[in-house]
């Protein structure tokens, strides 16, 4: 089989990145191990976030680093053996996170983040996804005024500079939008533009079969096979040898030993992410609700309630370890006491592909025909349509719609 271009990823910005090239006239192939919206995109909070111009930060406080060297919390879990290897990257991450220099990497994120709720809905109504995304926004939750006043200081100057609308809650409004939530909550911060989506596996299903109607091809395959080839690109399939002129390589976490074949080693490291669903009654939540104090998400989804919990820092492949999970859950019942039973067994695990500046690389790879679209960190979701934007106008030649200077693959 020939192909324009092979997309190697079936995540929302391997797909969103094959349905624009779609759009632009090349043909597609996508490869994945597993079925499209499987992994990554599968297990997220749903958000498209649109206030997100600011990347989490490497906390520069002693108080919060002692804190999770105990390694005893619900926003932050490690593996002692995996913290070597990550040394390097973690020192780049700490530098970008100093005051100046992260607010350089707001600047550099702005263009995809700003357009980011436009591609979305672009993509959802020529797919006919629209009725996933509700514009509910989420909140932040507090149990004290002091850390809420500290929140609301802090985020005012990002927020004027990119024009980010918030509603700070007092008890009152907090408990009329969301009369489930404990009293114990004195009010939050409601982030009011972002959308959420309540199956974000669903929605790349929905990409997904756009890209068969579109003439285009979803198989299943092992993407440590890509070699070179006389016309480019081959590898083998479920559909069977596929050659094409190009390839790009959105494979999220897994990325790093495939570029390597090729000359390339990203700094990559992994936030790895869990997951537990509860079978809460239908508005036991309007939206999604973080627990400020304790680090976890309660996101609202089509068949019930998510918990999300925060970082765990180990390598992609290591085996489970939920703890954050075991120590979220009583205060989590405690926040929403209408969660309702565990719907999962296990906890899903996932993992979000950070780069030491909280930038994607987007962009051409060193040979001919071979392109980068990989690590998002905690916005591969919420980025992923204007990522296939910008990819495809650099693949095809067209005028990209910002500099892609900040992405390039050869920064590091």
């Amino acid at each position: 089989m020939k192909t324009d271009v092979l997309v190697l990823g079936a995540g929302i910005v391997g797909t969103a990145s094959a349905l624009e090239l779609q759009r632009r006239g090349r043909s597609v192939a996508v490869v994945d191990l597993r079925e499209p919206g499987a992994e990554t995109s599968f297990g997220n909070a749903g958000f498209v976030q649109s206030e997100a111009f600011m990347p989490p930060l490497f906390p520069r406080q002693l108080a919060t680093l002692v804190r999770y060297a105990r390694n005893k919390s619900i926003d932050v879990h490690y593996h002692a053996t995996a913290l070597g290897g990550m040394l390097k990257p973690f020192f780049q991450y700490w530098r970008n996170s100093a005051p100046d220099r992260a607010m350089q990497i707001a600047k550099a994120r702005a263009p995809l983040i700003s357009r980011s709720t436009a591609d979305h809905l672009e993509l959802a109504a020529e797919v006919g996804a629209q009725d996933l995304y509700h514009q509910t926004g989420f909140v932040q939750g507090f149990r004290r005024e002091e850390p809420l006043a500290a929140l609301i200081e802090s985020i005012r100057p990002i927020c004027e500079q990119f024009s980010v609308p918030f509603d700070v809650m007092d008890a009152d409004l907090l408990h009329a939008q969301e009369p489930n939530i404990s009293r114990d909550f004195i009010g939050g911060v409601h982030w009011t533009a972002p959308y959420t989506v309540r199956d974000p596996g669903d929605l790349v299903a929905y990409y997904a079969q756009a890209i068969r109607n579109g003439g285009g091809v979803i198989a299943r395959g092992d993407a440590q096979s890509l070699e070179r080839h006389a016309e480019g690109w081959t590898m083998p399939s479920s559909e069977g040898p596929i050659v094409a002129r190009e390839v790009v390589i959105c494979l999220g976490p897994w990325a790093p030993p495939v570029v390597a074949k090729f000359g390339y080693r990203p700094p990559m490291f992994h936030k790895r992410g869990y997951h537990l669903n509860y079978a809460a009654a239908p508005g036991a939540l309007n939206r999604p609700f973080a627990d400020s104090d304790h680090g976890y998400v309660l996101a609202p989804m089509r068949h019930g309630i998510r918990l999300l919990t925060g970082a765990e820092f180990a390598p992609v492949s290591a085996p489970s370890t939920p703890v954050q999970i075991g120590r979220a859950e009583p205060l989590a019942r405690a926040a929403l006491p209408a969660l309702g039973m565990a719907a999962d067994s296990t906890p899903w695990l996932g993992a979000r592909p950070c780069m030491p500046d909280m930038l994607p690389v987007i962009g051409a790879g060193s040979e001919r025909g071979l392109w980068y679209a990989f690590g998002h960190a905690h916005q591969g979701f919420t980025m992923g349509p204007t990522t296939g934007v910008l990819l495809a106008q650099l693949i095809t030649g067209e005028e990209p719609f910002t500099d892609p200077k900040p992405y390039r693959p050869d920064r590091f």
